[in-house]
């Protein structure tokens, strides 16, 4: 069977009548969930980042000194596993410790930010390097690694005018 593209699915999900591109959130999930026949909405609750054991200090520095994310508790049973979690808007990044740890060097998470170039020269004043991306969107974005080689993503919430 051949490779369904990602244009290709998405012109099976959002029919003609419906332009994804111009469709508002709201619209999108309604057509989603309707061309999936389901009963439920999925959304994002946190996302984990992977570190490798005995990172809690470095995870500290680098996404609540740094970047200014509070840190929240995690349940006591959890907790003996080691990692960090934080807040992240009204959804949570959560970092995990994984015994064989190898950095994510493709995959990686988005953060949108009011404050891009702010956040950048910070970055770069603590000595992260960072990269730039195309514009998407009008949103500027680039990217770092965190301490433990994670590709992190960084772009405006909003276009620039």
């Amino acid at each position: 069977m051949a490779r369904a593209w990602p244009g290709q699915i998405c012109a099976r999900i959002f029919p003609p009548r419906l332009n994804a591109e111009r469709a508002t959130a709201l619209e999108l999930r309604r057509e989603s969930r309707h061309r999936a026949n389901m009963d439920f909405a999925l959304a994002i609750d946190h996302v984990q980042v992977a570190m490798p054991v005995s990172g809690e200090a470095r995870a500290r520095a680098f996404f609540g000194a740094l970047l200014g994310l509070a840190e929240l508790p995690k349940p006591p049973d959890m907790a003996a596993r080691g990692g960090c979690w934080f807040a992240l808007g009204d959804r949570q990044l959560h970092l995990g410790v994984e015994a064989d740890f190898r950095a994510a060097k493709k995959a990686h998470v988005a953060l949108a930010t009011d404050a891009l170039d702010a956040l950048r020269a910070r970055l770069d004043a603590a000595g992260f390097v960072t990269h730039d991306d195309s514009v998407i969107d009008g949103r500027y974005r680039f990217f770092t690694e965190d301490p433990f080689g994670n590709r992190i993503e960084f772009m405006d919430r909003t276009a620039r005018a």
